[in-house]
C-alpha cells in the first residue's frame, strides 16, 4: 500500500465515523507526529472536525449569533479585531483553539480559520502537553483543569483506544 493509499484509507475511516475534514486531520497528524488515534479523539471531543466557532461561556469576542457557525476568513478577521480589543476569546476551528497564543500560531501558519493549520497547531500543542504530562494528562491540560478536564482526559483516552482499534481492524495500525 502506498503512503497516498494509506492516507486515503485513514481519511475514509475517519469520515465514516463522523469526523469531518478528515484529509486535513490525516495530513496534520502526520506533519506533527501526533498519533492519528489521538488526533481523532481530540477532534471528536472538540468539534467532530467541524470548522466552527465555539460557544464558550463568557467569551464575548464573538457575536452570539456566530456560536457553532462555520469559521470563515471574514468572520475570523472580525473576531480577531474584537479579541485584540480585549474581549474574551472563544474556541476557533476543529481544535477549538481558545488561547490567543495558539490562535496567533495558526494565523502565522496560514490561517486559524483553515482546518489544516488549526489542526497543525492544536495537534502540536497536544503532543507537547502529552510529552510533559503523559497521554491522559496531556488531554486534560488541553482542556484546562478541574473535574471537567479530568473527565475530558478520560473520555479522550477511551476514544483514542476506539480509534486505534478501528485502524487496527482496517490493517492500518
Amino acid at each position: 500500500m502506498t503512503e497516498r493509499d494509506r492516507r486515503l484509507a485513514e481519511a475514509e475511516i475517519i469520515e465514516a465515523n463522523g469526523i469531518t475534514n478528515a484529509a486535513d486531520a490525516v495530513a496534520a497528524a502526520g506533519a506533527t507526529g501526533l498519533a492519528l488515534s489521538y488526533a481523532c479523539a481530540l477532534l471528536e471531543n472538540e468539534s467532530a472536525g467541524r470548522n466552527i466557532f465555539g460557544a464558550d461561556p463568557g467569551g464575548n469576542a464573538l457575536p452570539r449569533a456566530w456560536f457553532d457557525t462555520p469559521v470563515t476568513r471574514t468572520k475570523y478577521t472580525i473576531y480577531k479585531m474584537r479579541r485584540n480589543l480585549g474581549m474574551t476569546p472563544n474556541g476557533v476551528g476543529p481544535c477549538q483553539l481558545t488561547s490567543v497564543g495558539l490562535q496567533k500560531e495558526a494565523e502565522k501558519a496560514g490561517g486559524c480559520w483553515k482546518p489544516r493549520h488549526n489542526m497543525g497547531v492544536g495537534f502540536t500543542f497536544l503532543r507537547q502537553l502529552q510529552a510533559e504530562h503523559g497521554s491522559q494528562g496531556g488531554f486534560q491540560a488541553f482542556n484546562g483543569s478541574g473535574p471537567a478536564a479530568v473527565a475530558y482526559g478520560e473520555r479522550a483516552m477511551q476514544r483514542a483506544a476506539e480509534w486505534h482499534q478501528r485502524f487496527v481492524r482496517a490493517g492500518l495500525a
